[in-house]
């Protein structure tokens, strides 16, 4: 059963459907990924639900959704989960406490203590974020449900637990928040970890995919895909010359010196102090890494080049 709000990613394959989201799959949404769990019937698994309460309650009125499998806790990959009441969720370990409680997703946002903690709640809680309660902890492996399998990939450094899917026989990838944007990388929460993202993306790369699904990108087919995820690495590497180029300027240079110049956003927008603070924490990963490779040193409280 086809659909505007879905379609089978190939049509040789039509057990897996994605499912775009409002917006276009940008934020405060994402896209998804339905996966038949029978040959008959209308029973499936849910990759992710931040597609936005219209396409799901669509969903919900046309499939009997078994089991949600979240890639990671941030809310547009789960404010959808509302429309879904009752429906068993599984989500990596690492994930699950700030997916299912306010002052853990504060912590891990990095407001809590700062002028816009109150605002930045009152925010996500107006694009739908609730706390979900009752999440199963979703091990590494293949994930099977009825005639369903789909390899979880744990591929952290966007969150602690972000996890990827592969379906190895169709070499379909659902790639969340790896999700090849022009952006880049994101890894602006207190659990984000860029080593960690620089690895996952490796992982991604040694696979063979021939169709991507993005959380917010739609499909990517082919040899765009590995330009995708190169593209990413060089971003990451992009942002460490950015620093380096402020050290060259001025040194030497304390760490909220750097803050505010850029290196990540472009703009700062409307939700300029958030985007700052999320900045900050970047450009602290940032900061380690190069010092780690001997690209800077230390220098009384500050850094510099050597």
């Amino acid at each position: 059963m086809m659909s505007e709000a879905w379609h089978a990613i190939d049509d040789s394959w039509p057990s897996i459907m994605h499912v775009p989201g409002d917006n276009d799959g940008k934020y405060p949404n994402s896209n998804g990924l339905l996966i038949r769990t029978a040959k008959d019937g209308n029973s499936a698994l849910l990759i992710d639900c931040g597609m936005g309460s219209r396409v799901a309650r669509k969903i919900r009125k046309e499939f009997s959704i078994t089991r949600v499998l979240l890639s990671h806790w941030h809310e547009d990959h789960t404010a959808s989960l509302k429309v879904l009441k009752n429906t068993r969720i599984s989500c990596h370990g690492a994930d699950i406490p700030p997916l299912s409680d306010v002052d853990a997703f504060k912590q891990a946002y990095g407001v809590v203590g700062t002028a816009i903690e109150q605002q930045f709640v009152s925010f996500v809680e107006a694009v739908g974020m609730e706390p979900v309660k009752g999440a199963e902890p979703m091990e590494p492996g293949f994930f099977r449900e009825g005639d369903a399998s789909v390899q979880v990939i744990h591929t952290p450094g966007h969150s602690a637990g972000h996890c990827c899917f592969y379906e190895p026989r169709r070499k379909i990838a659902f790639m969340s928040d790896i999700d090849l944007s022009k952006f880049g990388p994101w890894y602006g929460c207190r659990d984000s970890n860029l080593g960690d993202f620089v690895r996952s993306v490796r992982v991604m790369q040694s696979l063979d995919i021939d169709i991507a699904a993005s959380g917010h990108e739609g499909i990517i087919e082919g040899k765009d895909i590995k330009d995708g995820l190169a593209y990413f690495l060089a971003k990451i590497e992009e942002r460490d010359d950015k620093i380096l180029a402020l050290m060259r300027e001025v040194t030497p240079r304390l760490a909220h010196d750097i803050y505010g110049h850029n290196i990540v956003y472009r703009n700062y927008n409307k939700f300029g102090e958030y985007l700052r603070l999320a900045e900050g924490i970047m450009i602290d990963q940032h900061l380690a890494r190069l010092l780690a490779t001997g690209r800077i040193i230390r220098c009384g409280e500050g850094f510099t080049l050597p």
